[in-house]
């Protein structure tokens, strides 16, 4: 029922895109759905450009290992999040971000039939607080994020305009072979998008 390939060689030709510094690669075939993940470790920051074929309404479980803080990117596609118990938390929207946090935990994507596609960046919650006292706009979660006790919280879903597109393309479509040059756009794309 369950068939997973780790690194697999071709990207699948239902994929759009790529992500050329993932350092890891996993291709998730069940009778619902395909999943395609390309996840990068770039400290502070771990990214996860997600593609997803559905068949059939499918739930997806996915685990959260610690608490976590996400800028959240939904490219094409709906996604709801739930619980463990499959009480909903947020239904992104098709071209749309939001921030947003979960504490560690089990919890669902439930995804209807057709193609979905996210990319989801964690962001080390030192590195957030050093950049951000000055972006009024996330101070809201930061604090959250750091005092209050609820599993998970989620602020408002905003377009993707123009402009952000053109940043999270130059995040995505970085190459891999300048590390110090990756790494320094990704804090400067990341910084930018935070404002």
């Amino acid at each position: 029922r369950l068939n997973l390939i780790k690194q697999p060689h071709n990207l699948p030709d239902w994929c759009r895109y790529q992500l050329p510094f993932a350092k890891d690669k996993r291709l998730l075939i069940v009778p619902e759905l395909q999943l395609f993940s390309q996840q990068a470790v770039q400290s502070p920051f771990f990214i996860d450009l997600i593609e997803i074929d559905v068949k059939e309404p499918a739930y997806i479980p996915f685990n959260i290992h610690d608490r976590q803080l996400y800028m959240y990117f939904t490219l094409k596609g709906s996604l709801l999040y739930t619980t463990e118990r499959k009480k909903p938390i947020v239904e992104t929207q098709p071209n749309t971000l939001m921030m947003s946090y979960y504490d560690k935990g089990s919890y669902f994507a439930y995804a209807e039939k057709g193609k979905h596609i996210a990319i989801v960046v964690s962001i080390h919650p030192v590195w957030i607080k050093s950049i951000t006292q000055d972006y009024q706009n996330i101070q809201c979660i930061i604090q959250k994020f750091t005092n209050s006790n609820r599993l998970y919280e989620t602020m408002y879903q905003r377009r993707i305009d123009r402009k952000i597109q053109r940043w999270l393309y130059k995040i995505y479509s970085y190459s891999p072979d300048n590390k110090g040059a990756l790494d320094g756009n990704l804090r400067k794309y990341i910084s930018l998008l935070l404002e």
